[in-house]
């Protein structure tokens, strides 16, 4: 809980435009309600619209967990692993996108939002760090993504139409031999200039230790981070 709390605190110093988002919960503890577990799980995501952020921010973090450990005489044990990706959709993709959509259903019944920057995370965004991407939808469903109430309300417009509109984009960008696919790859500027160096800082993310160390003397060790 102190560990939290100190998380909860570092909240105000995240940037905005950075679009943080932690978010924990504890697994539970394998012992009666009336005794002081001697291990708990805590799980948590840590968000942001760049690997840079993540990284940055989830340093504060395990930083807080060390602090709250020894503040308490405990230990704490780290294991980070890298999730997906932030997600960039290419504007230059993203108009081509909206405009195969406006052929195929009419421009009013389409919207597309260039400067929104959505908080979940596929795979989708692993694929933007190294090349052009543009993830869109279709509507004809109801209640709560992820939610009990979410349900298929009109099957033509969420499925015949998604695959009808991913057909017009495909044909727009191989069409008149892959020109405008060419000139998106052409001016696209990845995060990472290749796979290898994408993998690289994926992999650095990776985190296995005991951050709080104590001695038989009573002295501290602590390390929270990669080196």
């Amino acid at each position: 809980m102190l560990g939290m709390q100190a998380a909860n605190n570092l909240r105000e110093t995240f940037q905005e435009k950075d679009m943080i988002r932690f978010h924990p919960i504890v697994m539970g503890a394998n012992c009666a309600v009336n005794i002081i577990p001697d291990e708990i799980v805590l799980e948590s995501h840590v968000r942001a619209k760049t690997l840079a952020a993540v990284e940055f921010e989830n340093r504060k973090i395990n930083r807080a967990m060390a602090g709250a450990a020894l503040a308490m005489g405990a230990g704490v044990e780290i294991s980070d692993r890298p999730g997906h990706s932030p997600a960039f959709h290419d504007p230059a993709l993203m108009k081509l996108a909206e405009q195969c959509c406006c052929d195929l259903v009419g421009e009013d019944h389409v919207a597309f939002d260039y400067s929104a920057w959505m908080t979940g995370t596929t795979d989708f965004g692993d694929v933007t760090q190294i090349m052009p991407g543009v993830q869109f939808f279709a509507s004809g469903e109801s209640g709560i993504v992820h939610g009990i109430d979410f349900q298929v309300t009109d099957p033509e417009r969420l499925c015949i139409n998604s695959a009808k509109a991913q057909l017009f984009v495909t044909d727009a960008l191989l069409g008149n031999d892959a020109a405008a696919a060419k000139e998106i790859i052409a001016n696209y500027k990845p995060a990472y200039a290749s796979i290898p160096e994408f993998l690289n800082t994926v992999d650095k993310l990776i985190l296995d230790k005991d951050a709080v160390i104590y001695d038989e003397n009573g002295d501290v060790t602590i390390d929270f981070q990669n080196h």
